[in-house]
């Protein structure tokens, strides 16, 4: 059967940041996988490197995930030794999330990120990045303020 007959897809926003994300996503895991990492693991790194002992709730929400998924990630890199999770010492039902001597080798990555949009914005401009990277923020901002009503 011949795609032949499909109509060209709809302008839509939403679409095209999907397969934007997606297209990008996929080529920083297939990078980061060469050091034993999924994407979700290095971003939790990240905010590790920047400021060790974090909550359990200060990393989900720098990971904009929820505390269950952020919980089967750190269970993950737990089994990896990348990290080690202890009780707070001043409240029992905290719990901290502390980097290993293998998650602390594995710092220089901390820029990955500027290798990505280097790689991945070859072609744009400063002012182009720059550009992009507001209305980007823009288009976050004004979603995240809009409520939900049903169509």
């Amino acid at each position: 059967m011949s795609n032949e007959f499909l109509p060209d897809p709809l302008p839509s926003l939403g679409r095209l940041l999907y397969i934007a994300n997606r297209a990008v996503t996929d080529q920083a895991e297939a990078r980061i996988a060469g050091h034993d990492l999924t994407l979700t693991q290095w971003v939790t790194l990240t905010a590790l490197w920047r400021r060790d002992g974090m909550t359990n709730n200060e990393l989900a929400e720098y990971s904009e995930v929820t505390p269950a998924a952020l919980s089967k990630t750190l269970g993950r890199m737990e089994k990896k030794n990348l990290v080690k999770r202890k009780m707070d010492g001043s409240d029992r039902r905290v719990q901290r999330v502390f980097l290993t001597p293998k998650s602390k080798k594995l710092e220089p990555l901390i820029s990955f990120y500027n290798d990505m949009n280097e790689l991945i914005l070859a072609e744009f401009g400063k002012q182009e990045k720059e550009l992009l990277f507001n209305m980007l923020n823009r288009i976050i901002d004004r979603a995240g303020s809009l409520e939900i009503n049903e169509v």
